[in-house]
């Protein structure tokens, strides 16, 4: 089997754009500004095949038209999306497979930052692309999607084996982790602060984190526990409303 490599290429402000390739063939996650990935590819001697994207916001689709352009490159993306996302020609549902030479991409919905975001998750790789479902220490922000459709998009998310690798869109995880000690201050908090910032410091993204990590230490993970109701002064509360409300806490942060 040939090597399979990712690569994180930092876009715009704070964005994570990804690079996947085998040998020269190559694809793009949620390419927000040209200029980077241009500049990766032909360092690098890769042909771009397909450039997929996660969910239509500027931010992720940026780059989809010029890239298509110069490097005839399929875009794929969701179906149920394809009136948002530009240059789309590949149109994917939840559970059908996107093949990359023998590697197999899952399609999986995960609605609530908009409401038709879906993640790829690559079983023989231990890895998951979310765009903005969740993120390290976090989840997006719920600007189509019900609180309910997001809290439903964890759970897919955090189902899925611990040693999985989350790659997410952007280099939150600095204010997530001060939201995460605002409501739950302890010391795994504490010390994974620390961490970030060393990393930060360095200009080391954050990223990947993995699925063990976010349940031990994302709040938005653990609506279900009985600690985190407590936290926010009511066990009988469901999990949806625990949810809901670390997500309105996040909102006014």
């Amino acid at each position: 089997m040939n090597t399979f490599k990712i690569d994180i290429i930092p876009c715009l402000n704070d964005n994570y754009s990804y690079i996947l390739s085998i040998d020269k063939d190559a694809l793009v996650i949620d390419p927000a500004e040209v200029g980077p990935i241009i500049n990766f590819l032909e360092k690098n001697n890769l042909n771009l095949k397909y450039i997929l994207n996660t969910h239509h916001h500027f931010d992720h689709v940026g780059g989809n038209l010029e890239l298509k352009k110069k490097y005839k490159a399929l875009i794929a993306g969701s179906e149920r999306d394809k009136e948002r996302i530009p240059g789309i020609d590949i149109f994917l549902n939840e559970d059908e497979k996107f093949y990359f030479n023998q590697y197999e991409f899952e399609i999986i919905n995960v609605p609530g930052h908009t409401s038709e975001c879906i993640a790829y998750y690559i079983k023989s790789e231990n890895a998951i692309f979310t765009g903005d479902a969740v993120f390290s220490l976090g989840c997006g922000r719920l600007f189509e999607g019900s609180p309910k459709q997001m809290w439903h998009s964890i759970c897919k998310i955090k189902s899925l084996p611990d040693n999985t690798l989350i790659y997410c869109g952007h280099e939150y995880t600095a204010s997530n982790a001060k939201f995460v000690q605002s409501i739950n201050d302890n010391e795994q908090i504490k010390l994974k602060i620390i961490r970030i910032k060393e990393l930060r410091e360095k200009n080391i993204p954050t990223i990947p984190t993995t699925i063990a990590e976010e349940k031990e230490l994302n709040i938005f993970f653990q609506a279900d526990q009985d600690n985190i109701k407590d936290l926010l002064s009511n066990r009988n509360i469901s999990d949806e409303e625990a949810f809901t409300r670390i997500r309105s806490a996040k909102d006014a942060f």
